[in-house]
């Protein structure tokens, strides 16, 4: 008795990252620092360091708003580039225990209980199989 796949629409679309372009807009904020810290004129009252440091925390703020706003726009652009597809189902989704059961076997080594976690190759007797793959501890 064979059911019908599945069939629902979906929406496709590449979303960028949101972290790598605040990180961007924070750099580019640091470097007009360091550029108006080191290439303006020498204060008597303040160091180049103090200087840095003053205009790295008033720059900081706004080039991380603009690589949000970077991001917003390449977000907003993703959207309207989407493709719609139809998804098709190719079998019943997995239940919460069968992937638990999944995990647990995956996780399990080989002196776990029920893991049954030596490897046997074919042509060799069972209990000549290694536990971990390699050919380290066989003697020849």
């Amino acid at each position: 008795m064979s059911s019908a796949p599945e069939r629902r629409p979906v929406t496709i679309r590449r979303a960028p990252k949101i972290i790598p372009f605040l990180v961007l807009g924070a750099l580019l904020g640091l470097i007009c620092a360091g550029i108006i810290a080191f290439t303006g004129p020498e204060s008597g009252q303040f160091s180049r360091g103090t200087v840095l440091g003053f205009f790295s925390a008033l720059l900081l703020i706004p080039g991380l708003l603009l690589g949000a706003i970077a991001a917003l726009v390449f977000d907003w652009l993703s959207v309207r580039r989407s493709r719609k597809a139809i998804a098709e189902s190719t079998g019943p989704a997995p239940t919460r225990e069968s992937v638990d059961e999944d995990d647990a076997a995956a996780n399990r080594g080989p002196g776990d209980e029920g893991g049954g976690g030596a490897i046997h190759r074919p042509g060799e007797p069972e209990g000549r199989a290694d536990t971990n793959g390699d050919d380290a501890g066989r003697n020849r």
